[in-house]
């Protein structure tokens, strides 16, 4: 027997399964839903939803973190950004 159900029922459905904390295969097994019906309709009506602009803030980017490098009693501090071939090089003039 092929039900046709409408746009609401799926509609409610998908609001309970966001709120059920269920994977999708758990909820349609515990509602007796197909699968492959339920992800039907969450991919249908995901486009259908009403789609607005929200206010963005730009604020400055949070400090990089440093690299610190000791050798013996030395320490030399570098950014995160430090080219790995420079640094290496460094490192074996230094002996490392």
């Amino acid at each position: 027997m092929g039900k046709h159900r409408s746009e609401s029922f799926w509609r409610d459905h998908l609001a309970r399964f966001q709120d059920s904390g269920l994977s999708r295969a758990a909820y349609c097994r515990q509602h007796r839903l197909a699968l492959h019906g339920f992800d039907y309709w969450r991919r249908r009506l995901a486009g259908s939803g009403s789609r607005s602009l929200v206010p963005v803030v730009v604020s400055e980017p949070a400090a990089m973190p440093g690299l610190e490098v000791r050798v013996g009693e030395a320490r030399l501090s570098l950014p995160v950004a430090v080219d790995p071939v420079w640094l290496a090089r460094l490192m074996r003039a230094a002996g490392c």
